[in-house]
């Protein structure tokens, strides 16, 4: 989710990962982790692997809280292929980052951010939006009412059916260079598949 700052910008304030089944949402404002709905605290560098799986787990989860103030926190996801993909929250200015490192070994890996399989962007059904419209590709990636919640905060708005807001700056369409946009709203920012 995006929130307009005091200062006129724009920032993440919200993201989820869904890895399988499982569903994680950071919020950015006390760097709070959920876990399928539910507070899942971890301790500064306390290392979490889920349980459901029968054999060893495709990845782990580890907090780490870094700055001078402790304003940052790190969640990073290791893949035991080597990729990984960190979201770090500063609590001070209450904003999201998020960090994807690695192919993922041909994993199901796609969303908003876009894919390291396929350089641009590109909509759920694999149309490449080069040159394209941006706000089409915004709304493309809106969770629909028809899909299951992301985030636990049901009231912010835009919901669909009602539309993302989106500001363009220099250009009408996406080239993966020029087009300066702020999306905002609900969106699918990624989603891996675990294999299991």
């Amino acid at each position: 989710k995006k929130k307009k700052g005091e200062a006129g910008y724009s920032y993440i304030s919200e993201v989820v990962v869904e890895i399988g089944i499982d569903r994680y949402e950071f919020q950015s404002e006390e760097a709070k982790l959920y876990l399928n709905s539910k507070l899942h605290p971890l301790d500064d560098d306390e290392k979490f692997t889920p349980t459901r799986f029968s054999s060893e787990p495709p990845y782990a989860l580890k907090k780490t809280v870094k700055g001078q103030r402790k304003h940052i926190v790190e969640y990073k996801f290791d893949f035991f292929n080597g990729s990984s993909v960190t979201i770090r929250s500063n609590r001070h200015f209450k904003m999201i980052f998020v960090d994807i490192v690695g192919t993922f070994d041909g994993a199901d890996l796609h969303g908003l951010l876009g894919s390291p399989h396929k350089k641009g962007l590109f909509k759920r059904n694999g149309e490449n939006m080069e040159g394209k419209d941006i706000n089409d590709y915004g709304q493309d990636w809106q969770v629909l009412v028809s899909e299951p919640k992301l985030f636990m905060d049901a009231e912010r708005e835009p919901q669909s059916p009602s539309k993302c807001i989106v500001i363009m700056d220099t250009t009408s369409g996406i080239d993966g260079n020029d087009a300066t946009a702020q999306l905002r709203g609900r969106r699918r920012l990624l989603e891996i598949g675990d294999g299991g």
